[in-house]
């Protein structure tokens, strides 16, 4: 058997020489790479810095460009507060005097929580030469709003009716010596919430703050509403447009919000009070001072300033006289100095005087009673004595009678008498 020579073995140069030829084959198969980047290549942070220092801007929307503003120029268009007073003593002592041109409140709470009142109020107070007031009451009847505006002024809320134009022309020239400008907006008009505003603009004389008092907030519409759009998408249109007006006429917005289930129960408006607002709690938020409103009894509504940007929140409460409509401001800590108990337990005590009075003179006016409520040395509020005649007449206790000049006479019920009284008031 013949064995076969063995191959002579490669040396390392050898080896190197073969393994730079596959190499240079492989390179060959594949595709060429890109060209690297030139040295004097403009690195993109350069490119973003350069943006707006040419002539013709890189970016074609120049609104883009003017959304960016320095600091000193945002504080530059700053203009101080010039607040107004809303007539409303928690709210004037915690937004540093009142409301101010550009700001917004809104007030929700369920039905019997004077919300409408709260509004009325606030017309009179802040109407005068230096404000124009636009009102529009689309939730309740308009002439009743009108009536309670009215009454706010000093008449009676039930001679502000056609066949009395004598106290309508009192009140027309009371409104001309203030100087108010006021107007109510039609409900059946239908106008969407930024006409409504473009309007009034025009026709309110110039150098006034505007004021936009709204009734209801759910009933407004929107010149941007779609067919298809939700209640809750509806009422953010609103929303934004009032917040619009706001910014752009320097106008101050007041606001009313329907209210949930919810705003039923005290202990839940206590617990999350911006709950209490329909359709979005981030609505009633977009809103500089919005406040939560639960009833405590039938002439007492307790209201929760949960968040408020022009001050610190609180709560308060709101006392109604039912024959001036109006409102009477207490704070949590005059309530609990006097306790709230002992303020319902004062007035069913005068009720009682009155009617001890009343039991002996019939035929009192109001004024007469109070007369012999500080001759007898009876001590009580100026607008204790209403309050008290309040009571007795929804307990159907006393009745009035019309005396002279539409004044009112009051007298006991038939079948009344002081002893069921007594007993009642207990």
């Amino acid at each position: 058997m013949t064995l076969s020579k063995a191959a002579p073995r490669k040396s390392m140069a050898e080896w190197q020489e073969l393994a730079r030829q596959k190499i240079a084959a492989a390179r060959a198969m594949a595709p060429p790479p890109e060209p690297a980047p030139a040295e004097d290549a403009t690195p993109l942070s350069d490119e973003i810095a350069a943006i707006g220092a040419e002539e013709s801007p890189a970016v074609e929307d120049e609104k883009r460009l003017a959304a960016f503003v320095s600091l000193p120029e945002i504080l530059r268009q700053n203009k101080p507060r010039r607040p107004i007073e809303t007539g409303v003593a928690w709210i004037d002592a915690n937004t540093g005097g009142g409301l101010s041109p550009g700001e917004t409140a809104i007030v929700g709470g369920g039905p019997g929580t004077v919300k409408t009142t709260l509004i009325t109020n606030t017309v009179e107070t802040m109407s005068g030469p230096s404000t124009a007031l636009c009102v529009v009451a689309w939730d309740e009847l308009w002439g009743k709003v009108a009536q309670k505006t009215g009454a706010q002024f000093g008449e009676r809320y039930a001679e502000l009716v056609s066949d009395r134009p004598d106290v309508i022309a009192r009140l027309e020239a009371r409104l001309a010596e203030r100087d108010a400008f006021i107007r109510f907006v039609d409900p059946a008009s239908g106008l969407a919430v930024e006409h409504i505003a473009e309007t009034f603009h025009a026709i309110a004389p110039k150098g006034r703050t505007r004021i936009y008092f709204i009734d209801l907030l759910q009933l407004m519409e929107s010149k941007d509403r779609g067919e298809d759009d939700t209640e809750q998408v509806e009422t953010r249109r609103v929303v934004e447009a009032l917040l619009r007006v706001a910014r752009v006429q320097e106008a101050i917005v007041f606001a009313i919000s329907e209210a949930t289930k919810a705003s039923i129960s005290m202990e839940a408006v206590k617990a999350n009070p911006l709950a209490v607002f329909a359709t979005s709690r981030k609505i009633a938020s977009r809103f500089d001072l919005p406040i939560a409103m639960a009833k405590a009894d039938d002439l007492t509504v307790v209201a929760f300033a949960a968040k408020n940007r022009l001050g610190p929140s609180g709560t308060f409460r709101l006392r109604l006289d039912p024959l001036t409509w109006r409102l009477e401001c207490l704070t949590e800590a005059a309530v609990e100095a006097e306790g709230i108990v002992a303020y319902d337990r004062k007035l069913r005590d005068l009720a009682l005087e009155v009617a001890k009075i009343i039991a002996e003179r019939p035929g009192q006016s109001g004024r007469a009673l109070g007369a012999h409520l500080r001759a007898a040395g009876v001590k009580f509020p100026e607008k204790g004595l209403f309050a008290a005649l309040a009571l007795l007449d929804r307990a159907g206790f006393v009745v009035p009678d019309e005396g002279p000049r539409k004044s009112q006479l009051w007298k006991l019920a038939r079948g009344v008498d002081l002893a069921a009284v007594k007993e009642a008031l207990k």
